[in-house]
C-alpha cells in the first residue's frame, strides 16, 4: 500500500501536479440507480429498461425492487474446475445473469454487454447439431449476441493453443453449415488473440462504472471535454474537475454512450488515456 502511494506521488510530480492531499472526509460518488437489480413499476417497466432512478422511485408505493433474473443457459457450468474459472455476471442492460466457464468467456461477456450496438446476449443457448467426419455431434455456443439491427452472431471461445488439436475451426464451419441462418447469421471463433486482456478489463470497468452512473457527473465531464475542443489525458481532467474522484467512472460511461471518443481503444484505459468529444453533425 505504501509503495502504491509513493508511486502515485512520483507520477503526480512527473506531471507537474502538487502532492495529493489527504482528504478530511471520505469522497463518495452517488449512483442514480441501485448497483444491483433495478426499480420497476410492475406491468409497466419494459424488460430491457434500466429502471427508475433513486429520485424517481423515492416515496412511491407502486415501485418495487427487482432482483437480477436467472440465467437462461441451456446447461449449468460445473461450480469447480481445476483448469478454468467458473462464475457469473449481470447483464446490466437486461438485469439478467450470464454464466461463464473461463476468463476468456467472462471477458467476452463483458465486451458484449459493454457494446451499445448489442441488444441481447444469450449464454449457453440450446445445443446445435452438426455433422463432422461422418458422425453427428452437438455443440453449445458460449454466447449468442443479437445486434440492434437484428443480426445474430454465435461465439465459440477457445485458447489459441487448443484451436489446432481440437480442430475448432473445422468444427465451426460444420456447425455453421448445418445451423446458419436458423440459429445464427454467423458463427465466430475467438481466442485470446481477439479477446485481449486490455479490451476485456476495459469492458469490465465500463460495466462497473455504468452500474454506479451519476448523470450529473457525466454531464459536467462532457461539458469540460467539449470546452477544450482537443484531446485531453484523463489525469488532466482529474486534476481540474471539482469532483475529481468521479472522473474515471463518468468517462467510462461517456465512452459507452459514444459522446466521448477514446484514443487508441485497444489499449488499457487508465488515467493516462487520451479522450476527446465525439462531435456529431
Amino acid at each position: 500500500m505504501r509503495d502504491a502511494r509513493i508511486l502515485e506521488q512520483l507520477i503526480r510530480r512527473e506531471r507537474g501536479l502538487a502532492p495529493l492531499p489527504v482528504p478530511e472526509r471520505p469522497m463518495i460518488g452517488w449512483s442514480d440507480r441501485p448497483v444491483s437489480g433495478r426499480f420497476i413499476i410492475p406491468g409497466v417497466t419494459p424488460a430491457n429498461d434500466p429502471g427508475l432512478t433513486e429520485a424517481e422511485a423515492w416515496g412511491r408505493t407502486d415501485v418495487v425492487w427487482e432482483a437480477p433474473r436467472r440465467s437462461t443457459a441451456s446447461r449449468t457450468p460445473a461450480k469447480k474446475s481445476m483448469r478454468s474459472v467458473r462464475g457469473s455476471m449481470i447483464d446490466i442492460n437486461r438485469n439478467q445473469v450470464l454464466v461463464f466457464e473461463s476468463v476468456l468467456e467472462a471477458f467476452l461477456a463483458h465486451m458484449l454487454v459493454a457494446n451499445p450496438d448489442i441488444a441481447l446476449v444469450e449464454d449457453q443457448p440450446s445445443p446445435l447439431p452438426y455433422r463432422f467426419e461422418g458422425e453427428w455431434h452437438e455443440h453449445t455456443l458460449d454466447y449468442r449476441a443479437t445486434s440492434r439491427n437484428g443480426w445474430r452472431e454465435g461465439y465459440i471461445v477457445k485458447p489459441a493453443s487448443q484451436l489446432g488439436p481440437d480442430q475448432t475451426l473445422a468444427k465451426a464451419m460444420a456447425i455453421a453449415k448445418q445451423n446458419v441462418p436458423k440459429a445464427a447469421d454467423n458463427i465466430i471463433v475467438l481466442s485470446e488473440l481477439n479477446i485481449t486482456r486490455a479490451k476485456g478489463m476495459n469492458a469490465v470497468e465500463i460495466n462497473a462504472s455504468r452500474k454506479t452512473r451519476n448523470q450529473q457527473d457525466c454531464n459536467d465531464l462532457l461539458d469540460a471535454i467539449r470546452g477544450l475542443r482537443r484531446g485531453v489525458a484523463l489525469w488532466e481532467l482529474i486534476a481540474s474537475m471539482p469532483r475529481s474522484w468521479t472522473v474515471m467512472d463518468a468517462a467510462r460511461c461517456l465512452i459507452y454512450d459514444g459522446s466521448v471518443r477514446l484514443h487508441r481503444p485497444g489499449n488499457r484505459l487508465t488515467d493516462a488515456s487520451v479522450v476527446s468529444a465525439h462531435w456529431q453533425n
